[in-house]
């Protein structure tokens, strides 16, 4: 579990805190931002995520650093967007340089595990800065990062930590994370909680899945998974989007939830959700001239997911129409099954020869 441990370039907090003095410097809309995004009644609604990132997109001209901070973070994270890494730094940098000293935290949680090229002298420096600043919370990481790498024990680790401020957010994670690695799960669970609840991204993931998975609450699981999700986690992304199309029969609206959900996490790299939405496109329009479902289909199938082999298979034994000639559709079938075959999956061997056989029989004019 200690691999989520190292997932912090996916940790951020949940709420900025944004002064009167700012919001009197921007213009009506750019005030609207700052409403929405501490608005908890729409926090986890993915539309609203959408519109006010295109509000925070049209903001970025007044160079506010506040919003620019929070620009940055949804492009990283992709939230309302597709995520964009470099981008969302290239942001976040420039809040840092107009003053605002909670970039430069943000900017190295963010950073803190990264292979990136922004992970430099900034890096460096602005790490070395909140530390003698006695920032718990980057103090905090860095203890957490020696401990990954072997050069402090768990007792001595422990100790330093708890000599940090008990209510910073990546305090608690870190003690937390820590004991997971121990194997002391029972005194990691309060300490993931609690900074689950003081909104770390990671640690609300961690904590859904404990829920689900160990004690069996689902509803309570559900709340923190879609915590997750809506501050772009790809994993909580894809349970959800899972778990929204396994209900779709109690609420006809959950399939095109699901889908959004599914969508973020495949832009943010996750192809298994690319297999799961592509499901969802051939239930609600079949196999044949479905092309959404090829689409995400082939995302999953060329990083590996063998089943989606199978199923790009079965699209294109199904797909004949006026634009893709019935040889070429049939070739391609054949392809994605021997592919599927090859990476152990027993059921293309009876679809290759129906398709070997159908290949065989179509008209010699057939192109």
């Amino acid at each position: 579990m200690i691999k989520y441990v190292m997932k912090l370039v996916a940790i951020t907090l949940l709420f900025l805190l944004i002064s009167e003095n700012v919001n009197s410097a921007l213009d009506v809309n750019c005030r609207e931002v700052s409403q929405f995004i501490t608005s908890n009644e729409r926090m986890y609604d993915l539309q609203y995520q959408v519109d006010n990132f295109n509000l925070l997109n049209n903001c970025k001209k007044i160079n506010n650093p506040i919003l620019l901070e929070l620009l940055g973070k949804y492009y990283i994270l992709g939230i309302g967007t597709a995520n964009n890494a470099e981008l969302g730094t290239e942001f976040i940098i420039q809040s840092a340089y107009l003053g605002n000293s909670n970039a430069k935290k943000l900017f190295v949680l963010l950073h803190f595990d990264w292979e990136y090229k922004y992970k430099n002298s900034l890096y460096t420096e602005w790490s070395k800065e909140l530390i003698e600043n006695k920032d718990s919370d980057i103090i905090a990481i860095s203890i957490l990062d020696k401990f990954n790498i072997g050069s402090i024990d768990y007792e001595s680790a422990n100790k330093e930590l708890g000599e940090l401020d008990a209510k910073a957010p990546y305090v608690n994670f870190a003690l937390g994370a820590i004991n997971i690695e121990e194997g002391k799960l029972k005194e990691a669970i309060p300490y993931i909680k609690k900074a689950a609840k003081l909104g770390v991204i990671e640690a609300n993931y961690m904590y859904g899945m404990y829920l689900r998975t160990i004690k069996s609450d689902i509803d309570e699981a559900n709340y923190y998974l879609k915590r997750a999700a809506s501050n772009g986690h790809d994993e909580a992304l894809l349970i959800v989007g899972k778990d929204l199309f396994s209900d779709k029969g109690t609420n006809k609206n959950n399939i095109e939830t699901a889908k959004s959900y599914l969508k973020s996490s495949v832009e943010n790299g996750n192809f298994h959700a690319a297999n799961v939405l592509a499901k969802i496109y051939i239930y609600q329009n079949g196999y044949a001239n479905n092309l959404e479902a090829e689409k995400y289909l082939l995302i999953a199938a060329r990083a590996g997911l063998r089943a989606s082999k199978y199923n790009l298979a079965l699209l294109y034994k199904d797909n004949y129409h006026e634009n893709i000639e019935p040889r070429v559709s049939l070739s391609k079938a054949i392809y994605w099954a021997s592919q599927a075959k090859v990476n152990g999956y027993e059921k293309a061997n009876d679809l290759i020869l129906w398709l070997e056989n159908r290949l065989l029989t179509l008209p010699k004019d057939t192109h």
